[in-house]
């Protein structure tokens, strides 16, 4: 369960490449009409506590960086109680929701540069 924007979800997509990574990569953005081409980096340290999974990491692409921090209620009994925990836990970090941006890490770094 992950907070983004207000809304809670889980929005995985699991890439099992069969050749190399930047094959699943293209195979995954093909039906998007998005080539790729480049890294992204990411430095990620993972803090697990017995309610949530704190991720917080430094990405980069090409020469643009962001730094984020991404919480997870582990083994939440209901949505309402992974959103108690999500809550409390940006409290406990001094989060301020209004402070933050919520676009995905692709928007924040990738999609601007990308030839349309």
């Amino acid at each position: 369960m992950k907070k983004r924007a207000g809304i809670y979800a889980e929005d995985q997509v699991e890439l099992v490449p069969q050749g190399s990574q930047g094959e699943a990569i293209a195979a995954f953005l093909e039906p998007f009409g998005v080539e790729w081409s480049g890294s992204l980096s990411k430095k990620v340290q993972v803090f697990y506590f017995d309610d949530v999974e704190i991720v917080y990491y430094q990405a980069s692409y090409r020469n643009r960086s962001v730094t984020c921090i991404e919480l997870e209620a582990r083994s939440p009994e209901s949505i309402n109680s992974a959103q108690k925990t999500l809550e409390d836990w940006e409290l406990r970090l001094g989060l301020v929701p209004s402070e933050r941006s919520h676009l995905s890490l692709l928007h924040l770094l990738v999609l601007e540069t990308l030839p349309w």
